[in-house]
C-alpha cells in the first residue's frame, strides 16, 4: 500500500470544488468525495454534503482492501485556513469511522442509508481504476475492506490451527492400561425393555427374557440377576441408555511439562433387535491443560484421541467443563510438582471419585490428611467446595478439631461434613452422640446450627426421636418437620411464651400447635391494626350505635350491625375482600356516607356470607362475599335485601344524611367514569369499575 507524498492536502483546488459541487443536495448522512490514484492505492478525500461540503479527512484503500484513514484535525463547521495533515500519523481504522455517528445501527454497523458520491468525473475514474468490478461509492469500499478483513482473519486462524496441532504433537498418547481403566470403571451390565412387549434384554447374556421370570421384581436402578448366566444387573427401563463418566490422566509432553487430561468415557446400550442386545464403549478427550499455558478443548464430541481437532480457549470459558467429578488413573508424575502434597494420587490410587480439578486449582493442603485418613465423602465435600475449610495443620487429629478417639469414629463411619460437626459439638459439650445418630443426622442433611434452637434443652436423641414422631404424625419428611420445628419456636418467641418450658418445645402434636400459633400470631397483628384504626376513625363506633336499628331478620337471612373496627376487620379476613386491607371503607363511615354491615344466614349467623356496603337510607352499594364474588343464589339475596329495605324505610331522620351520600356517590362515579378505572384481579378483571359499582346498586324504591 503506496503512502508515500500523500500526507499534504491542497488547500485552495479541494476546497473550492467542494462549495460548488456539493451545495446541490442537503440530505444527512450524505457524503462527496473527491480521489486520486497513488500507485495501487486510491486515495479520498472525504467531505460532508449536510454541513455544506465541510471537510472531514482523508482515506486510503487498494486493491486488496487494505486501508487508512487521516481524520481531520480541526473543526469541521468552521474550516478557516488551508488544511495541511502533514506529520499526521495515518490509523488503521476503517474508512467509515470518518463519517458521524449517525450512520450507524443499533447493533454499530453502518446504515444502508448512509452513502458517499464523486464529486467529479476524475474521482469516479480514479474510484473504478482502483477498486474495480466494485460497487459505486460507500458499499464498494466496505466491500473490498470485509474481503480483506476476512482473507486476513482466515490465514490468522490458519497460523493459530497449525501452531496448536504443532504443541498438540507434543502430547504422547495415551496407552493402553489407561483405556482399560476407563473401561473399568463405567463397564456395566443392565437390564432394559425389550421392543417387543412384556420381555427384557440383559447385556450379562445378551438376549431377551420374558416378563414372567421378573415379575414384581423390577426397580428402577435396582440390581437384577440374570437368569441364564446368574450375574448382577442394573435396571434402567428405557429401551436404549447411555452411561457417561469423567476420567483425568496426567501426563507430559516433550518438554516435560505436566498435561492435565480430561476424557469422557461413555457406555451405550442398544438393542438391535427383538432378540440381541449390544454395548458399546467409547472415550472420547474433551479438555487438555498445559500447566502454566493454555487450556485446549476438543471441538468435535465423538472424536476420539487421534481424530479430535483442539482449540485453545480461556481458562474461564473451559472451567465449567474441568470442575466435575471425575476418576483419575493412578500415575506418579506429580512428583515434584506443586500438585505433590494435594493427596489427589493417593485418592487415585484408591479409586475414589472426586473433583480433583477443583483439589488441584484450589491447592489446600487440608484435604491431603482427609483422603489419607481415608474419608472419602469428606474428601468429596472438600473438592466441591460445598463444606467448611479446615485450617492446614501438620497433624491429623488437630486438623479436623478433633481427639484421636473421634477421629477413629469418624473414620469407622466414613463420615461427611455432618458427622464431623456433630462429633465437634460432642467433644464441645461433652454429650455422646450413638453412631446411629451420627448416621441419621448425616442421612437427613442436619446441620448444628439448623436445631440450636433446641440443643439447650434436649440431647441430639431426643432431638431425632422427636423429629421422627412428628414426621410420622404429619406425614411431613424430615426437612419440612424440621422447619415447621424451628418456625414454631421463632413465634412463640416472639410472643413472649417460655421456649424453654416443654410443654412449649416439645409440644405433642407439633404440627396442629404451630398452625394454632400462626392463627394467634394473625390475630395479635390483627389487633395491632384495629388499635391504629380505632384512633384514627374514633367515631365509627358512635356511627354504628346509632345505625344499630338496621338490624333485620327473617326465617333465611338476618342483617347484622357490627359493634365497631374490630368486627369489619374479621369479616374482612375470613372473606378475604378488600374491605379489611383499605382505610377507605373507615373514612366513608366515619363521614356518615355509607355503612359496612353483614348479611348472614339465620340459621348459622356466627359464619360470615355476605359483607354489604350500605348507605344511610337502605341504598346498597355493594353486596360481595368469599373473594369478592356473588353466589348463584343472587336473586334470593336481592329480594332479602329489598325487604330488609321496605323496614328501615320508617326511619325519616337518615334522609339528611342519605342526601348527602347519595350526592358523593355520584361524584364518585363521575370520577371513575373518568379516569376508566379497571379492576385488575380476579372473576371481574378488567372490566371497569365504574360499571360493576352500577350493576350493583340497589337504591330504596
Amino acid at each position: 500500500m503506496n503512502l508515500k507524498g500523500v500526507n499534504l492536502i491542497p488547500p485552495k483546488y479541494k476546497r473550492d470544488t467542494s462549495k460548488r459541487l456539493l451545495r446541490r443536495t442537503q440530505t444527512a448522512n450524505e457524503y462527496g468525495y473527491s480521489a486520486f490514484v497513488n500507485g495501487d492505492t486510491l486515495i479520498l478525500d472525504i467531505y460532508d454534503r449536510e454541513i455544506r461540503g465541510a471537510y472531514i479527512g482523508r482515506a486510503a484503500v487498494d486493491s486488496f482492501g487494505r486501508h487508512r484513514t487521516l481524520p481531520a484535525a480541526f473543526n469541521i463547521r468552521t474550516p478557516k485556513k488551508a488544511i495541511n495533515l502533514l506529520g499526521k500519523e495515518w490509523t488503521y481504522k476503517r474508512v467509515e469511522s470518518l463519517l458521524t455517528s449517525t450512520c450507524y445501527g443499533p447493533l454499530g454497523y453502518l446504515s444502508w442509508n448512509c452513502s458517499m458520491y464523486p464529486i467529479d468525473k476524475e474521482s469516479q475514474e480514479a474510484f473504478d481504476y482502483v477498486l474495480e468490478g466494485r460497487p459505486d461509492g460507500l458499499e464498494g469500499i466496505r466491500d473490498s475492506q470485509d474481503s480483506f478483513e476476512q482473507r486476513r482473519y482466515r490465514m490468522r486462524q490458519a497460523r493459530r490451527q497449525e501452531r496448536i496441532d504443532k504443541e498438540m504433537l507434543k502430547i504422547k498418547h495415551a496407552p493402553k492400561e489407561f483405556y482399560d481403566f476407563c473401561k473399568d470403571k463405567i463397564d456395566v451390565d443392565v437390564m432394559i425393555d425389550a421392543k417387543k412387549a412384556g420381555s427384557y434384554a440383559c447385556t450379562c447374556c445378551g438376549y431377551t427374557h420374558d416378563w414372567t421370570e421378573f415379575e414384581n421384581k423390577l426397580k428402577l436402578n435396582r440390581p437384577v440377576i440374570c437368569p441364564d448366566t446368574g450375574k448382577e444387573a442394573i435396571y434402567k427401563g428405557n429401551k436404549e441408555i447411555s452411561i457417561n463418566k469423567r476420567v483425568m490422566f496426567c501426563d507430559t509432553n516433550t518438554e516435560e511439562k505436566l498435561v492435565l487430561r480430561y476424557f469422557d468415557a461413555r457406555l451405550t446400550v442398544n438393542l438391535h433387535t427383538d432378540e440381541h442386545v449390544y454395548k458399546s464403549f467409547n472415550v472420547t478427550e474433551v479438555v487438555r491443560l498445559v500447566t502454566g499455558d493454555k487450556i485446549y478443548y476438543g471441538q468435535s464430541y465423538y472424536a476420539d484421541e487421534d481424530n479430535q481437532a483442539w482449540w485453545d480457549a480461556k481458562a474461564c470459558y473451559m472451567r465449567p467443563m474441568m470442575t466435575k467429578k471425575s476418576y483419575m488413573y493412578p500415575t506418579n508424575l506429580l512428583e515434584g510438582s506443586t500438585y505433590e502434597h494435594l493427596g489427589v494420587e493417593h485418592a487415585a490410587m484408591l479409586g475414589w471419585e472426586l473433583n480433583y480439578n477443583n483439589i488441584m486449582w484450589m491447592k489446600d493442603r487440608c484435604i491431603e490428611y482427609v483422603i489419607k485418613m481415608g474419608l472419602q465423602k469428606l474428601a468429596y465435600q472438600m473438592s466441591q467446595r460445598s463444606c467448611w475449610h479446615a485450617p492446614i495443620y501438620h497433624t491429623r487429629q488437630p486438623m479436623l478439631g478433633l481427639d484421636k478417639q473421634r477421629i477413629n469414629r469418624i473414620k469407622q463411619l466414613n463420615g461427611d461434613y455432618y458427622v464431623l460437626e456433630w462429633l465437634i459439638q460432642e467433644k464441645e459439650t461433652s454429650k455422646k452422640i450413638s453412631d446411629k445418630t451420627l448416621k441419621w443426622l448425616s442421612t437427613h442433611h442436619i446441620h448444628v446450627d439448623m436445631v440450636d434452637f433446641a440443643l439447650k434443652n434436649m440431647s441430639p436423641e431426643q432431638i431425632v426421636n422427636y423429629l421422627k414422631k412428628q414426621s410420622k404424625l404429619s406425614g411431613d419428611t424430615i426437612k419440612q418437620t424440621l422447619n415447621t420445628w424451628a418456625d414454631y419456636i421463632n413465634m412463640a418467641q416472639k410472643i413472649d411464651m417460655d421456649i424453654n418450658d416443654a410443654i412449649v418445645y416439645k409440644t405433642k402434636d407439633l404440627k396442629k400447635r404451630h398452625d394454632a400459633l400462626v392463627l394467634e400470631f394473625e390475630k395479635l397483628k390483627d389487633k395491632k391494626y384495629i388499635n391504629q384504626l380505632a384512633k384514627k376513625f374514633p367515631k365509627v363506633v358512635k356511627i354504628y350505635k346509632k345505625y344499630s336499628k338496621y338490624a333485620y331478620q327473617n326465617d333465611s337471612y338476618m342483617i347484622i350491625v357490627p359493634e365497631g373496627v374490630g368486627d369489619i376487620v374479621a369479616e374482612g379476613r375470613a372473606l378475604h375482600h378488600c374491605v379489611a386491607a383499605s382505610d377507605r371503607y373507615m373514612q366513608r363511615i366515619e363521614n356518615e356516607e355509607t355503612l359496612i354491615l353483614f348479611l348472614r344466614k339465620t340459621d348459622n349467623p356466627n359464619a360470615p356470607y355476605y359483607t354489604l356496603e350500605v348507605e344511610p337510607g337502605g341504598t346498597v352499594r355493594q353486596k360481595r362475599t368469599m373473594y369478592d364474588r356473588q353466589d348463584d343464589n343472587l336473586d334470593e339475596i336481592v329480594e332479602f335485601l329489598k325487604e330488609w329495605q321496605s323496614y328501615i324505610k320508617q326511619y325519616k331522620e337518615d334522609r339528611t344524611a342519605a342526601k348527602k351520600s347519595k350526592e358523593a356517590r355520584a361524584a364518585n362515579f363521575k370520577e371513575l367514569e373518568k379516569s376508566k378505572r379497571v379492576i385488575p384481579a380476579g372473576e371481574l378483571a378488567g372490566q371497569l369499575l365504574a360499571d360493576v359499582l352500577k350493576d350493583d346498586l340497589m337504591e330504596v324504591v
